[in-house]
């Protein structure tokens, strides 16, 4: 089969088309939360470019914004105070403005999908922190108030991203032991994760579901959830990619073990690599890492991987000169 331009091989995974080869991307956290949009797009566009990914995920660290007034949610009162917001005049306006220039930039040659934290995830990370757990126990009513009103502004925030350029969504879910028991994923979790990627499922091109842990409420999400792809830590969670590509009929995701990325050899990076592209084959499956991997990671381990994915970044620049 002759070689396909980078978007060419994207589309047609998602169609269940033969590809010349699976696609490879990797990704991890910049750390410019603190910065513009345009910033954050440039460091993104940089790291595509640096290695000559075949498609982007672009990472999503800005914050889900508190109530009027408000700066720590760790009282219900606070909590209660949750309301709609306009996505463009929220922080979240940066992550728009660094999807207008990746749009601009490389939205033609390259497939991007923007990540996306489902509803608890938010509320954990940008809301109620370390109280979730007191939340889920002894204020659940309060809890679901805010999951409704998060839900309901996630969707709308998925909405932006793609009429700002992004042709799918990565959506984060940690369904797994070490966050919540499986009864608080059925009460606190899934169904506000099936509002919203049945919402989304109606507007987005692509939608992957990103099954964050290490004790994984795997089937729950397969058999459950609308989507186009999953993505997994098969090799640190488990099942594996033979065992999945058994249970579900979408695009899988995986390959390679994102634990210790950045401490793994070269050789045995490139093993993983090309065991995952004899099992996954060459439909329906893109070659990528579990999860983010470490921000450390040296260039030259990034690069051996590339190879062996069919990547040829040897000749990219590092950096742009001063």
């Amino acid at each position: 089969m002759a070689a396909m331009a980078k978007r060419e091989r994207m589309e047609a995974v998602f169609a269940g088309k033969d590809v010349d080869r699976p696609p490879f991307s990797l990704w991890y956290h910049f750390g410019l939360q603190h910065g513009s949009g345009c910033d954050f797009a440039r460091a993104q566009r940089d790291f595509y470019e640096a290695y000559n990914l075949d498609w982007l995920k672009m990472m999503s660290d800005y914050p889900y914004p508190f109530p009027e007034g408000v700066s720590d949610c760790s009282t219900p009162e606070s909590l209660m105070k949750l309301d709609r917001f306009d996505i463009e005049e929220s922080p979240y306006q940066e992550q728009l403005a660094a999807w207008d220039m990746i749009s601009k930039e490389i939205g033609d040659q390259a497939f991007c999908v923007d990540t996306v934290f489902n509803p608890w995830n938010v509320a954990r990370r940008s809301l109620v922190k370390e109280k979730m757990a007191s939340y889920m126990r002894d204020d659940p009513k309060t809890l679901h108030h805010a999951l409704e009103v998060i839900t309901e502004n996630m969707i709308a925030y998925c909405r932006s991203v793609i009429e700002h350029g992004a042709d799918g969504l990565f959506i984060s879910v940690p369904a797994s032991a070490e966050y919540v028991t499986y009864e608080q994923y059925q009460t606190f979790m899934k169904p506000y994760d099936i509002k919203l990627f049945q919402a989304v499922k109606a507007f987005a091109p692509v939608v992957i579901a990103h099954i964050h842990g290490n004790a994984l409420y795997f089937i729950d999400v397969i058999q459950t959830y609308p989507t186009d792809a999953i993505s997994w830590a098969d090799r640190a969670a488990g099942p594996g990619l033979a065992e999945t590509r058994q249970m579900y009929g979408g695009v899988l995701m995986g390959g390679i073990d994102h634990t210790d990325f950045g401490l793994t050899s070269i050789s045995a990076l490139q093993a993983q690599a090309l065991e995952a592209i004899r099992v996954g084959g060459n439909q329906r499956f893109i070659l990528a890492p579990g999860c983010s991997i470490p921000t450390d990671t040296f260039p030259e381990v990034i690069r051996g991987v590339c190879a062996a994915a069919g990547i040829n970044c040897d000749d990219r620049p590092l950096r742009v000169p001063c």
